[in-house]
């Protein structure tokens, strides 16, 4: 999925033209892709005209990656699953996380969930960008049987060390250092949450979109607005309903 951030340069005497900074979040599932696949995957970034990629499921294709898109990027040093990419200079490479379990393997590579910090050289703008993973168990189910029901199995305890609110709470804290510089330096998260989002289930899609007359208070997303995260795909198309969210 695409988002676009705004930045706005240093005041002058004059008010500047916004900054433009697309930045792409992208679950490759490279454990799968074929040649044709990856070239297909490549192609598809540099006709998005994105800026910075975030990868989630890199396994093993960091540097065929980068080497492709002729781009600057980096890896995650505790998991084979996350990196970034970036046409801008990465001028700062920071992991504030700590995993809360052990990388377990996945087709030969190690995979957790996480997060990293790499700070960027926008035109002398600094823009920290952060790949994020969130654990992918559980599934969502028991929506039909409500709210409370739905919520019970999302926070149902985990056979792998930790549930995805465990985790987004551990990212949101160690990004705080981060975070309470966002109004000079902004911080963007993007990846995989493997969750769905409170924004999407509203009352006003409650009856479509298999949404099964619900409206839930999704934990994952709500603990990122209520640390002061924005959604950007929600802020740039505000109604859910004509703009439904199709990723998370």
């Amino acid at each position: 999925m695409g988002v676009a951030l705004l930045v706005m340069a240093g005041c002058v005497t004059q008010p500047p033209e916004p900054q433009r900074l697309k930045v792409m979040a992208w679950n490759i599932e490279a454990q799968g892709l074929n040649q044709e696949c990856f070239d297909s995957l490549v192609g598809i970034v540099k006709a998005s005209g994105a800026d910075v990629l975030l990868v989630v499921e890199t396994y093993g294709r960091h540097e065929q990656l980068m080497k492709a898109l002729g781009w600057y990027g980096c890896a995650c040093s505790y998991s084979d699953s996350m990196s970034m990419y970036s046409r801008y200079p990465i001028v700062k490479y920071e992991e504030p996380y700590t995993p809360d379990a052990k990388p377990y393997l996945f087709g030969g590579f190690k995979a957790i969930w996480g997060t990293a910090v790499a700070e960027l050289d926008v035109n002398g703008r600094r823009v920290r960008v952060c790949p994020t993973s969130l654990s992918f168990w559980p599934d969502v189910d028991r929506i039909s049987e409500g709210p409370e029901a739905a919520l019970e199995h999302e926070l149902q305890p985990s056979p792998y060390g930790s549930r995805r609110i465990d985790q987004v709470r551990n990212i949101i804290k160690a990004l705080e250092p981060y975070a309470a510089e966002a109004d000079r330096i902004p911080l963007i998260l993007g990846g995989d949450f493997n969750s769905l989002s409170h924004l999407d289930w509203t009352p006003e899609t409650a009856n479509y979109f298999d949404h099964a007359g619900q409206v839930i208070a999704w934990p994952v997303s709500k603990a990122l607005a209520d640390a002061g995260y924005v959604d950007t795909y929600r802020a740039i198309n505000p109604c859910a309903l004509t703009a439904p969210g199709i990723s998370y």
